[in-house]
């Protein structure tokens, strides 16, 4: 398990220098084509923090609202929504539930959707291939072996990352140069695992971020719930002020608390954490950047804090695979009155 883990680690700086090599030039195009038309982005599981990233950067760069969705909650209300671009994540292209949604959806406007798989030849992209007029990108970050599907998500953000800051106006930040470098450590691993193992011996986690926090809050909640870990609270420091504290100051011997902080946002958090009791399980991840990057940078801490997590718990930090009968759900349809 801590091998399987330790490769994973080991293959993100290779990740990261990967994903800043890609040609992003067609995908920025096609980002710009629909810049006009507010898009939807759809996604599942772990890839919907991608999801919440990209509308993030979608409304920084472009200025239009942008809205995540699940698949289910795209097809309940993509239909009453003909004028807003479509844009479907996933890292393999396999899941029925996604590829149901693009199924359901991508004929009424092919013109202005956008489907981005991490893997080449799936069957999301063939349905791509086969309805036609769909832009579509695949990033052949995933192969064969199982821990590149985790480390596909930074990659995908990066790209992501790239191809807006080539459309923006007034540009982006330069990315840093290493993945070191992003997260402010040269020893993650090791930062983390000595820091948070008093974390992992409490009953639940409340995971506290800024403005900028939610993909990673995404990731970490998906991860948390996949691999079986611990019941995981997510929200920002404004919505930590209503009422969201009491929870803690009422049951802090079996609470943990994991806080994502900016430099943007650190006056902020340094309020919010008074009011968290001494006697409870904290950590603070200080992250040495603003905005978009420091996104990013929560993404990939957030990423790696799952698998310590799932080390220390005694899980395997893979991918979820549903039981056989689960995905005969995603073939129920929806009355018109829902």
């Amino acid at each position: 398990m801590k091998r399987r883990y330790a490769e994973e680690l080991s293959l993100l700086p290779q990740v990261w220098k990967a994903a800043r090599r890609v040609d992003v030039e067609p995908l920025a195009r096609a980002l710009s084509d629909i810049g006009g038309a507010p898009p939807i982005l759809v996604a599942s599981g772990a890839a919907a923090a991608v999801a919440t990233y990209c509308a993030a950067l979608h409304q920084l760069v472009i200025g239009t609202l942008a809205r995540p969705m699940s698949p289910l909650e795209c097809i309940g209300v993509g239909p009453r929504m003909p004028d807003h671009a479509l844009c479907f994540f996933s890292v393999e292209g396999q899941h029925p539930d996604v590829r149901g949604a693009y199924r359901v959806l991508a004929g009424e406007r092919p013109r202005n959707t956008l489907v981005l798989v991490g893997r080449e030849q799936s069957s999301l992209a063939r349905q791509a291939r086969e309805g036609g007029g769909a832009a579509l990108f695949e990033l052949g970050f995933v192969g064969e072996n199982p821990v590149q599907r985790n480390n596909a998500l930074v990659a995908f953000a990066v790209v992501m990352y790239r191809a807006y800051a080539a459309i923006a106006p007034r540009g982006l930040p330069a990315l840093p140069n290493t993945i070191n470098d992003l997260l402010g450590t040269d020893r993650p691993y090791r930062t983390l695992k000595w820091a948070s193992s008093g974390l992992w011996k409490r009953n639940m986690l409340f995971l506290l971020h800024g403005p900028f926090g939610a993909p990673a809050a995404e990731l970490m909640e998906a991860r948390f719930a996949e691999d079986g870990l611990l019941p995981l609270f997510r929200t920002d420091y404004h919505n930590f002020s209503h009422g969201r504290s009491a929870w803690i100051e009422k049951r802090f011997q079996e609470i943990a608390v994991l806080a994502f902080v900016a430099a943007s946002d650190r006056a902020l958090a340094d309020r919010a954490l008074e009011f968290i009791p001494e006697s409870t399980a904290a950590m603070r991840i200080d992250v040495p950047h603003a905005g978009p990057v420091a996104a990013l940078s929560k993404l990939v801490w957030g990423m790696l804090a799952a698998g310590v997590a799932a080390i220390s718990l005694g899980r395997e930090p893979l991918p979820f695979r549903p039981p056989p009968r689960v995905p005969s759900i995603y073939e129920v349809p929806l009355d018109d009155g829902d």
